[in-house]
């Protein structure tokens, strides 16, 4: 009886474990995110989380260099999918970034911004301390 009640609390622990460092993880990418003001577009929907967790991104052109928009996340319905029906993918306007004198920081903005959406968050939803995708803007310097 001992080893099954061992079992449960381990279990329980490492569950505990995962969540906080989730938690950290999606609060330090708001964070980076919002200590500075608004700058490039992004744009895309959320759709919901992702359903396989696996978010291909690719860095190129969004439109065209010239629109400022930096960030796309996109979402289809796949519903022969063992995983589940939606699928999210990312795209990052490299030429648009360069362009406007892009930061690592401001792409590290961008960047949590976007994954933001794969995980189910729209602009203006919840609260900016956990959803690095709230405001439509992100700054880029």
């Amino acid at each position: 009886m001992s080893g099954v009640v061992h079992c449960r609390a381990v279990r329980f622990l490492a569950v505990l474990a995962l969540c906080a460092g989730l938690l950290v993880g999606a609060q330090s990418e708001a964070k980076a995110d919002y200590q500075f003001g608004s700058g490039a577009s992004t744009g895309g929907g959320h759709g919901g989380p992702d359903s396989n967790k696996y978010v291909p991104e690719y860095n190129g052109l969004v439109g065209t260099c010239y629109d400022g928009q930096v960030g796309l996340d996109r979402y289809y319905y796949d519903y022969q999918a063992w995983y589940g029906p939606l699928v999210h993918y990312i795209y990052y306007d490299t030429c648009d970034m360069n362009r406007l004198g892009a930061t690592s920081a401001g792409w590290s903005r961008v960047y949590a911004h976007e994954r933001a959406h794969s995980r189910g968050f729209a602009h203006y939803e919840g609260a900016p301390s956990y959803n690095a995708s709230y405001y439509p803007k992100v700054d880029v310097y």
